[in-house]
């Protein structure tokens, strides 16, 4: 068996790892607004063995690596495994996740070791350089990384649409995405009353 990472306690083998990855059930992210295609799976909602299996081999991998992703202006540290890119982040109220995406799912993050630096951004940081900010961004103080934006919900004509069909509301991410729980279309006129077409 191929050893992965050596500590004084344990040997973590690529089998254990694969093994911690499968235990954890990753939820698959909407990629709306430019972000691209991911899992991640939430800290409290995660088997704590599996959790710091992988959290140890994205922080301790020798093949890790620091980078900066698309238009964040502070870089992340990444681990590439069987075909997957993995990294943490943390979230408003102190959400712990881990995150994974495809190697072939979006450019790769620009590597600190091979001299990246932060760049100069147009529009959101997850999303390709030059993408408008979507609904429910204003100007406002925040984090640097978000150049100036806040998200306040209340503004985001996307949130709590009304479906015609079984009365819930539900997130419009596209204007074509259909309810999540009965699969009826948006209502055209709803859709325009929002400005959201």
């Amino acid at each position: 068996m191929e050893a992965i990472k050596e500590t004084s306690q344990t040997t973590t083998t690529a089998p254990a790892l694969a093994d911690a990855i499968a235990d954890l059930r990753w939820r698959t992210a909407l990629p709306a607004d430019g972000m691209p295609a991911h899992q991640y799976v939430v800290q409290k909602k995660a088997p704590m063995h599996a959790w710091d299996v992988l959290g140890q081999a994205i922080r301790d991998e020798p093949s890790s690596y620091d980078a900066y992703f698309r238009g964040y202006t502070f870089a992340m540290h990444y681990w590439e495994f069987e075909g997957h890119r993995y990294w943490r982040t943390s979230g408003s109220g102190g959400v712990h996740m881990l995150n994974r995406c495809t190697l072939d799912s979006v450019e790769p993050p620009r590597r600190v070791d091979e001299g990246a630096e932060p760049m100069d951004w147009e529009g959101p940081p997850w999303a390709p350089n030059g993408t408008p900010w979507p609904p429910g961004f204003v100007p406002g103080p925040g984090p640097s990384h978000m150049r100036g934006m806040v998200y306040r919900k209340e503004d985001d004509p996307r949130q709590g649409f009304p479906c015609r069909s079984c009365g819930r509301s539900f997130w419009l991410y596209e204007p074509e995405r259909p309810c999540p729980r009965c699969d009826a279309p948006p209502a055209l006129a709803d859709v325009q009353d929002r400005g959201l077409a």
